[in-house]
């Protein structure tokens, strides 16, 4: 009876863990699917780089790069857009779409660039293995998300490495050398001149750059407190000078009558005390004079 009964609850536990086991792996799966979708990215001018959808990090690098973002994805949805103008759906992974290239040096190859800064698969996989801010779970991995707030990290995360590009980007842009940065980075992203390939925005890469730098700093800029001037009442005409007669309020009637109220009562205290030390005399005198005639009238005087 008593194997029988531990041969059951073997089987129990065994069948719960399986159970378990089967249904985490089923909502892992379903939430790798459906859990994010884009279609609600907000929207910019195409005009103008979106400011980024991460918080923080150097301001030099941020406008760097939106700067990379003018050229590689000039479209109100960056984050979005995929190689040929498209959109992709889903943040759970780079969406690896090969399409076709149809003019330049590229002709005839497929180009699975996507996103704000145009990673294709295979850069995506080597730098999020390297900067991603979330990495892949233990138990269950699953490609790197590709929300716009990790493409942001990954790209600012592997621009702030020096040893990756053998200079400080950041010092050069500090210095003022926007062109040489574009330069050191244009084999990577040929857009942005110097390469192979350049398109309408590369010639005017180094003026958004001071643009969007400006709007960084100045988002940095502490915000300076108002001074706040005293109340006053009364016109004051050409020449005329001074904050005028001031406002008078309920608190400082309440107080001045309070003032005069308290004043009003020390004096009739003062009379009221005068009063009752002289009738405490006259008291005194009706007394001793009774005691001296009660004392004559004892003696037979």
């Amino acid at each position: 009876m008593k194997k029988a009964v531990d041969r059951f609850i073997g089987r129990f536990l065994l069948r719960s863990i399986l159970l378990v086991v089967t249904a985490a792996t089923l909502l892992d799966i379903y939430e790798w699917r459906y859990g994010e979708l884009n279609i609600f990215e907000p929207k910019g001018e195409a005009s103008k780089p979106i400011p980024l959808a991460m918080d923080g990090g150097d301001p030099y690098l941020r406008a760097l790069m939106r700067t990379i973002s003018a050229s590689e994805s000039n479209v109100p949805r960056p984050y979005s857009v995929i190689y040929g103008g498209e959109y992709f759906r889903g943040w759970n992974s780079h969406p690896d779409d090969c399409v076709y290239i149809p003019v330049g040096p590229n002709t005839g190859n497929c180009s699975t660039a996507a996103g704000r800064y145009q990673f294709i698969t295979t850069t995506w996989e080597e730098q999020a293995r390297k900067y991603h801010p979330h990495q892949p779970k233990v138990l269950f991995w699953r490609p790197y998300p590709f929300d716009p707030t990790s493409q942001d990290v990954v790209l600012h995360r592997w621009l702030e490495d020096n040893y990756e590009w053998g200079v400080d980007l950041s010092q050069l842009l500090r210095e003022g050398q926007v062109e040489q940065v574009l330069k050191i980075l244009s084999p990577t992203w040929t857009s942005l001149g110097y390469g192979i390939e350049t398109n309408s925005m590369s010639a005017y890469l180094p003026n958004i750059y001071w643009e969007m730098l400006d709007e960084e700093l100045a988002a940095l800029a502490p915000v300076e407190p108002v001074e706040v001037q005293p109340s006053t009442t009364g016109n004051f005409g050409p020449g005329e000078s001074g904050l005028g007669e001031p406002v008078q309020t309920y608190a400082e009637d309440w107080e001045s009558e309070s003032e005069a109220g308290d004043e009003l009562e020390n004096s009739e205290s003062v009379v009221s005390d005068g009063s009752e030390a002289e009738t405490l005399r006259d008291g005194l005198a009706e007394i001793a004079g009774g005691s001296r005639k009660l004392v004559e009238a004892l003696l037979g005087r």
